[in-house]
């Protein structure tokens, strides 16, 4: 009995072996036909816009989380600061909070990081500058639409597992891969020094999330820890999910949404989530092209009519009056505005430009504070709430035609006509070291809810610049 009952049991251990290495070539079949759509995508895609809306949080812990520290405030290592954050009695509390909106170009006439252009949202040039020259402050991130893409799966960088099958997203059953790109082959930097000046490789690891039905890539999760010690951050967090969406006759992966994290060694948490939306296709009669002169960049479309230089001498004085409504809750940076010469702009003898004349601006931060709340190394003091704006001006509107226009705030007497029902009379103008920036003008609001409106007759006063 016992020899007839040994080939029975043979072929059970055989069928058993056979189910898992079974497992393993549709795991890889999945992941061969889902890195073949993502080239697609990557190799195939035409040269397209899309409209970022950019929703920038910064938390820091609970009081009773701050380590002392010369003033400052900082957590032991990151290790215990990441086990903390992931424990359940971690509390973080909502400390400022601001909103971009951009234009990106992604041209795949350069590979890289490189094949993106950034503009503010609307704006009818790209500009040469980086994404990082453009947004001078807070978190941000680039190659969200082919370049990690290619990085993971163009080549050998990557090492995948596969992690089994869960119910996530809408009640779909899809198949998570774990991947692993060392730091020898990674093309991920993280940008640190002074005026982001130095870009540093880290390796990064994460998770992929794929419908095994379609083969379409559904979520990609980036995570980075081992982190340049100057950049003060212990980890990074991009989550990003993808759609379809037709092109050019053809279908593509774009990202919808995505969510970035970023833990640092003080405790503080700065958070992104980044909406992707009106994405459309450069057609025949539209071209992207660099130029090198500062403050210029490409044009959106081939409408090439140069505008007349307006020649102003530099020093001249005017006012600005706003003429339309500013919604606090909504606004974002890169936003247009509109205001009007309250004075003219004149020299000894003539005057330059008419008073009434439109003045196009453009909002380059709006920022709101929280309180109260304890600020850091202030025995005891608590930051107010409020809003911060800064603005730039582009252009001025008389006679027919449309001039670009620079100036710099002259910010000693800024200041706010007062309006039933607007936000409050008070407004300053901030520190000394905001005149770096001289061509933005700040205006600052103290008020218990800062989501408010500013409505028109907003008054600064500014003067030409070369």
């Amino acid at each position: 009995m016992a020899k007839a009952a040994a080939p029975s049991l043979l072929a059970t251990v055989l069928f058993c072996l056979a189910v898992p290495l079974q497992a393993q070539d549709d795991a890889r079949d999945l992941l061969w036909r889902v890195r073949q759509s993502v080239l697609q995508t990557v190799e195939g895609m035409p040269r397209y816009v899309c409209t970022l809306t950019i929703d920038r949080a910064r938390y820091q812990p609970d009081s009773s989380r701050f380590v002392p520290d010369n003033g400052k405030h900082h957590v032991h290592s990151c290790d215990s600061l990441a086990a903390e954050v992931n424990g359940p009695g971690w509390k973080r509390q909502l400390t400022s909070s601001d909103r971009l909106r951009l234009d990106v170009a992604v041209t795949h006439s350069r590979p890289g990081v490189d094949s993106e252009m950034y503009s503010w949202a609307g704006a009818d040039r790209f500009s040469n500058e980086d994404l990082f020259q453009l947004v001078h402050d807070g978190a941000m991130s680039t190659g969200s639409f082919s370049s990690m893409l290619a990085s993971i799966f163009g080549g050998e960088a990557a090492n995948f597992s596969y992690n089994g099958d869960r119910t996530t997203i809408g009640g779909r059953l899809l198949a998570e891969f774990g991947f692993r790109v060392p730091l020898d082959k990674s093309r991920y930097s993280y940008v640190v020094g002074a005026n982001q000046a130095r870009q540093v490789a880290i390796e990064y690891g994460g998770t992929i999330l794929a419908d095994p039905a379609t083969s379409d890539l559904v979520r990609l999760v980036v995570r980075a820890s081992h982190l340049p010690e100057e950049s003060s951050s212990c980890e990074i967090t991009q989550s990003l999910d993808y759609r379809r969406i037709t092109l050019n006759g053809g279908e593509f992966f774009l990202p919808s949404e995505a969510r970035i994290i970023s833990l640092h060694t003080d405790g503080t948490q700065a958070e992104n989530v980044i909406h992707y939306s009106a994405c459309h296709e450069f057609r025949g009669d539209s071209t992207v092209q660099y130029r090198r002169e500062p403050d210029t960049g490409t044009t959106k479309a081939a409408d090439t009519a140069s505008t007349p230089d307006l020649a102003l001498p530099a020093g001249l004085p005017f006012r600005l009056v706003f003429t339309e409504r500013i919604d606090t809750s909504e606004a974002a940076a890169g936003d247009p505005i509109q205001a009007k010469l309250k004075t003219p702009i004149r020299d000894r003898n003539h005057i330059l430009v008419p008073e009434g004349a439109v003045v196009k601006m453009r909002i380059v931060n709006v920022r709101h504070f929280y309180g109260p709340l304890r600020v850091p190394g202030s025995d005891g003091g608590a930051q107010r709430a409020s809003l911060t704006m800064k603005v730039k001006l582009e252009s001025v509107q008389f006679g027919g035609r449309s001039y670009p226009i620079k100036a710099r705030s002259d910010s000693g007497v800024s200041q706010f006509v007062q309006i039933p029902g607007t936000m409050a009379r008070r407004v300053e103008v901030g520190g000394a070291d905001r005149l770096e920036n001289s061509d933005e003008g700040v205006f600052d609001f103290f008020d218990p809810n800062p989501n408010r409106i500013v409505t028109s007759g907003l008054e600064s006063s500014w003067l030409t610049a070369k």
